[in-house]
């Protein structure tokens, strides 16, 4: 190929190809969050994503695994979502519980893209931020405010779990905040 226009229609025919993917992907994330529910199995199972992380750094050319981990990470994350969007009670109460909110405080050491990582983290369990305010920061170190909108309790375990287990810690705010 030697004329851009080309380039980019191969690039818009490898873009649909990837929605068609895609699309077939949520179909199949959504099954498995019927099956999950139906047999009474937790929708986050961390020791699954890393396994399939595992799997697709082996199968990447160094150039690109930073960019594959972040590729497929975010998918799972979209997967879940999707799994806690369709995830319903087989026999629904007469009135669902109201959302409420949670305020929590995050610390960790490294801030880079910390915003969009607790963003895109809330989105994937269907919590809506309220307030994302960063606190301090010193030597590497920093304090987020959180405040957001939780639909159930275990989307908001679930959230918190993926934030610990990438290494932030996690704190209730005291009532002075």
């Amino acid at each position: 190929m030697s004329d851009l226009n080309e380039y980019r229609t191969e690039l818009n025919q490898t873009d649909d190809a990837l929605l068609h993917l895609f699309l077939h992907r949520m179909q199949i994330a959504k099954q498995i969050g019927a099956y999950k529910q139906g047999k009474h199995l937790p929708i986050v199972q961390p020791q699954r994503e890393e396994a399939v992380l595992t799997r697709i750094c082996m199968q990447t050319p160094p150039p690109s695994k930073a960019a594959a981990n972040l590729l497929f990470s975010l998918l799972m994350q979209l997967s879940r979502s999707t799994q806690f969007m369709d995830c319903t009670p087989s026999d629904p109460p007469a009135t669902l519980p109201q959302p409420w909110i949670e305020t929590r405080i995050i610390r960790g050491q490294s801030c880079t893209d910390i915003f969009q990582k607790i963003a895109l983290c809330a989105f994937s369990y269907t919590l809506t931020l309220k307030k994302l305010e960063l606190i301090c920061t010193d030597e590497g170190n920093f304090e987020i405010l959180v405040v957001c909108e939780v639909p159930s309790a275990q989307s908001f375990d679930a959230f918190c779990a993926e934030l610990t287990q990438n290494g932030y810690d996690i704190q209730p705010v005291s009532p002075s905040i």
